[in-house]
């Protein structure tokens, strides 16, 4: 699902639409890894032929790479200081509380092979929720440590995280030392309880009343390069038939929009100066048993092989008791590692 897939849900007016709002399809094969065995779930006639092709298979990339491009940020670092301070105005007039407000690095002339940074992205994340979309000419390498919402039953689980902060693993006092001030920072935890009491509202319509509950409230828990701060809302659906329109009400994370959702996602529309396209979208399944799984699509990386163009984006959630240094510091730390990995051959 695109970000702006709001324009028709929530009737909120976009830059342009220049992609696609959604792509779906419904897969032949359904190929699991498990550790170091593979299994391909489907009884095709042809599908002991497709085993032999795999082992045969010679891996030989496509594409050639050019490590020579360089990733430039959209936004001078005065200009987003300017911005945040605007936006804090905004917010002390009671226009809004909270806005998650984004940057974009992009580079032309990119030479990727997509495959092989995916590779290289997931071991250097080892994030949860990571996913290659193919679609034509356009890829996206996704290392989201973020679940936008999932089904299992009658069941609705969502985990939006708000609170960020690096960690340091050469030294594990100082890792535990970073990891408390996250845990303990009023910002941080007023942030993320703003998402939550979101994320409960976005959940409500669907849902049978007092079902909602807050299983998690500020878990802190350790990726490779951060900590987050990750709350988990749990709730029950009135029937089967609703689980769609629930995920489509819910849609789009609230933790990439901000609070009062509405009113946030005209603003961004205002302050950003690009389309997020499938950035703070999703990516998920529907299984046969009409049980889903769906991301929020952060930490990626957006490539069309045809115009050789590449994009990264990274954002902040923006309050009153934000500091526009440390918010930019923020979306430095969380692109850092991508901008690293691809500018390398």
């Amino acid at each position: 699902f695109s970000y702006e897939l709001n324009h028709s849900i929530h009737k909120i007016p976009i830059k342009s639409q220049e992609h696609s709002l959604g792509y779906f399809f419904e897969p032949r094969y359904l190929i699991q890894i498990r550790g170091n065995k593979v299994e391909i779930n489907r009884n095709y006639p042809e599908t002991y032929d497709l085993v032999v092709k795999i082992q045969e298979m010679e891996i030989n990339s496509r594409f050639h790479q050019d490590d020579s491009f360089k990733l430039k940020c959209n936004k001078t670092k005065e200009k987003y200081i300017e911005d945040i301070i605007d936006i804090k105005l905004k917010i002390e007039e009671g226009t809004f509380y909270e806005i998650n407000y984004c940057m974009e690095w992009m580079a032309s002339n990119a030479a990727i092979d997509p495959c092989e940074k995916f590779y290289e992205l997931n071991a250097l994340s080892k994030a949860p929720f990571s996913a290659f979309l193919k679609m034509e000419d356009q890829y996206i390498l996704c290392a989201s440590p973020e679940r936008f919402l999932k089904k299992e039953g009658l069941k609705l689980l969502s985990q939006p995280i708000k609170g960020t902060i690096k960690r340091n693993k050469e030294n594990r006092e100082e890792d535990e030392k970073l990891k408390s001030i996250l845990l303990h920072s009023e910002k941080e935890r007023a942030e993320n309880i703003m998402i939550v009491d979101l994320v409960r509202h976005d959940l409500t319509p669907y849902s049978m009343t007092g079902s909602i509950k807050v299983v998690e409230l500020f878990g802190i828990y350790a990726f490779e390069f951060v900590f987050q701060m990750i709350s988990s809302i749990e709730a029950t659906l009135v029937q089967e038939s609703d689980a769609l329109k629930a995920l489509k009400y819910a849609f789009p994370p609230g933790s990439m929009t901000g609070a009062p959702k509405h009113e946030v996602m005209k603003q961004i529309e205002k302050y950003e100066s690009f389309s997020r396209n499938y950035f703070s979208g999703s990516i998920g399944y529907i299984d046969e048993n009409q049980d889903f799984d769906f991301n929020v699509v952060i930490r990626s990386c957006f490539y069309n092989d045809k115009l050789k163009n590449l994009s990264i984006k990274a954002g902040s959630a923006i309050t009153y008791e934000s500091i526009p240094e440390a918010e930019y510091d923020e979306c430095l730390l969380k692109a850092n590692a991508l901008i690293q990995l691809l500018s390398k051959g």
